[in-house]
């Protein structure tokens, strides 16, 4: 392991310490056709040319891009959007943005594993991590009813949806497991490089990032074959995708390493806060949250050339990140709430206490965020 946060860092910290030391936050972020679109929980004003109205096999309805409004809920017909298409992935920015859909409901704390660290949401159900457990539990959105539990390794982290498998990172094992994501059933275990703890999926492959090797793995989502492993610094953590670039939060030496995904090259380094951990993209920016106490705050990044857009306080040792189509919302592990962030402006909305403590993974389900905290609980606000 070659990373360890400040002794400052809270809680969480002492999760990290608990097992081997590292942060992962697998983060499920949900966007929607324009990070500078105006979105309400029902209606998106606009879209661009390059985000046509899209069906992902087997997952759900999209936002439709040509009326500008959110197809219902996905336990409903929608005859005229439902046509399959031979490329399952056409829009990168969907992906980029993880723009898995529309569910509902709210207000719910449901027990999960112990430890629950990532949460990915796949068009209907929530999947979390549970670090503590080796296990991955799968929740209906639309109603918390707990779907299953599957066992995955020793200590798994990171988790990404892929349109059909989710990926689940093991960094007892070094390895990555993929599931089915109808059944839990599990497809394969490929090994990457050492204490792999963040995933991300760029439409085609599946990027890892090693934190104890300083790599990243990359994985042909259709096989888990090997394509290739770079080298992205000392410590990387957490990946988000762009749509043409990954980003790699390094806490080991505050940067954050932007990668180009058809060839793996390193194309920018860019100094933000102390010990960035969570990364997420809002169609434009780049969102890191800065963890270590002192900096409590959040780096927004201009995705085009990496300049700094601002930077914004936030609780202390904020970890996870997710976008919701209009706002950010961080995860903060040592003061026990949510502080939901203007995506346009930075400006803070509101910040949230959580019925239980400790949040740490976050996830937008297209109307609700769901947080895993320390109580072994996953919450929906």
């Amino acid at each position: 392991m070659r990373h360890a946060l400040a002794e400052s860092v809270t809680r969480a910290s002492r999760w990290r310490a608990l097992f081997f030391g590292s942060v992962v936050i697998a983060l499920s972020v949900v966007g929607v056709c324009s990070a500078r679109s105006s979105m309400s929980e029902s209606a998106v004003s606009s879209c661009p040319s390059r985000l046509q109205r899209t069906t992902v096999v087997g997952v759900g309805q999209p936002a439709n891009c040509e009326t500008g409004a959110l197809n219902p809920a996905m336990n409903q017909s929608v005859s005229s959007n439902t046509a399959a298409i031979s490329d399952p992935f056409p829009n990168l920015l969907q992906i980029a943005t993880l723009h898995w859909y529309q569910a509902n409901q709210a207000g719910i704390s449901v027990r999960v594993g112990r430890l629950p660290w990532g949460v990915a949401f796949d068009g209907s159900d929530l999947w979390v991590t549970n670090s503590g457990s080796g296990t991955v539990t799968r929740l209906a959105a639309s109603t918390a009813e707990v779907m299953g539990t599957y066992r995955v390794g020793g200590h798994p982290e990171g988790i990404a949806f892929d349109g059909s498998s989710m990926w689940v990172v093991d960094n007892g094992s070094n390895a990555v497991t993929e599931l089915a994501a109808s059944n839990g059933r599990v497809v394969g275990t490929y090994r990457v490089g050492t204490f792999p703890v963040g995933i991300a999926f760029d439409g085609t492959d599946v990027w890892v990032a090693n934190q104890g090797a300083g790599t990243l793995t990359r994985l042909a989502a259709a096989t888990g074959r090997l394509l290739g492993t770079y080298h992205v610094g000392t410590d990387p953590e957490n990946l988000a995708f762009d749509g043409t670039y990954l980003w790699v939060t390094n806490p080991g030496s505050d940067d954050v390493i932007k990668v180009e995904a058809s060839t793996g090259a390193v194309v920018g380094t860019y100094q933000v806060g102390r010990s960035p951990f969570g990364v997420a993209f809002d169609g434009t920016d780049v969102w890191v949250t800065n963890a270590d106490v002192g900096s409590d705050s959040v780096t927004r990044l201009a995705a085009s050339n990496g300049a700094i857009v601002g930077t914004y306080p936030v609780g202390i040792n904020p970890f996870g990140v997710a976008f919701d189509g209009s706002s950010i919302w961080v995860a903060n592990g040592g003061t026990d709430t949510v502080t939901k962030l203007d995506a346009s402006t930075g400006s803070t909305i509101g910040t949230y206490r959580l019925p239980s403590g400790e949040p740490v993974g976050l996830a937008f389900d297209g109307t609700n965020v769901w947080v895993a905290d320390g109580t072994d609980r996953l919450a929906k606000l």
